[in-house]
């Protein structure tokens, strides 16, 4: 799911909110990674509770 507009449109509590449900739905100590929160910036994943797009995908090895 990509999830993009500009600033100050509510992505970030869009975000927040699914990750909600998804907690609800798959109790997050259960010890498996359900989704990940992924952004193209380092301050964008901060915002969020993420990881960079370079990180996540492993792209950064040299």
């Amino acid at each position: 799911m990509l999830i993009s507009g500009v600033g100050g449109t509510g992505k970030s509590f869009l975000i927040e909110a699914i990750k909600c449900l998804v907690d609800d739905i798959w109790h997050p100590k259960s010890g498996e990674i359900m989704c990940a929160i992924v952004a193209p910036t380092g301050i964008a994943a901060f915002n969020v509770g993420g990881l960079t797009i370079q990180i996540i995908s492993a792209t950064n090895r040299a």
